[in-house]
């Protein structure tokens, strides 16, 4: 319907998965034999890290037959990574089916696609099965902007930047007005040079010390 109103239109489109519970349909965790799936070789807390950014992985030990504490025995992670691949995929499918949509509408030539997810997620790594930690894993999140006119396009970058930004690099491609107010940078730099370094990104855990909030700033080297 947006499509035959003949006039730039903006869709955003959310996916549950891979959040919890992970459940896909059975064809999609065919995809993976378990017995191949890979677990971390050392699931313990960092030695000598700050304690702050551990935690009891509670989101997911409040799922059925989930121990609600203790260590996660093999089988139940390897089942466990099972169900988030499978979930991954699943989701995966269903933005195949979004891009198809748009190649059958013949809009895909003038089309800005944004994948983003708004964290990473442990699977064991410091002994945390979740997100909510001031780790690689937690922070790390999925981001691909695809958009005609790149001088690049496929190609991925190491720099450091915020999910904040996409507001004004949305409006940079689309040719709208940056407004003034907006405290976050475009990310059109590393768009047009991927080797770009970026900038500061700003990350936080709320009441982490049961009374304030522990903030990471990262700082591209």
């Amino acid at each position: 319907q947006m499509a035959a109103a003949g006039k730039p239109f903006f869709l955003g489109m959310g996916f549950h998965l891979p959040h919890l519970n992970w459940c896909a349909p059975e064809k999609y965790w065919d995809l993976y034999d378990p017995n191949k799936i890979p677990l971390i070789s050392d699931g313990s807390p960092p030695r000598d890290g700050s304690a702050v950014g551990l935690h009891a992985s509670f989101e997911l030990r409040t799922r059925s037959n989930i121990p609600k504490q203790g260590p996660i025995s093999e089988e139940l992670a390897r089942t466990l990574k099972h169900a988030y691949l499978a979930s991954t995929s699943y989701v995966d499918a269903q933005i195949g089916h979004l891009l198809v949509a748009l190649d059958d509408l013949g809009l895909r030539d003038r089309t800005i696609v944004v994948l983003w997810g708004d964290h990473g997620w442990h699977l064991g790594e410091h002994a945390i099965w979740g997100k909510h930690a001031l780790f690689e894993e937690s922070l790390h999140s999925p981001l691909i902007i695809v958009s005609d006119g790149l001088p690049q396009p496929g190609t991925s970058t190491d720099a450091i930047v915020e999910t904040r930004s996409l507001f004004p690099t949305l409006c940079e491609l689309s040719g709208l007005p940056i407004p003034k107010h907006l405290t976050a940078s475009s990310l059109s730099e590393a768009l047009r040079e991927p080797k770009t370094k970026g900038g500061v990104a700003v990350s936080y855990k709320d009441n982490a010390t049961n009374s304030s909030s522990i903030c990471c700033f990262v700082k591209d080297l």
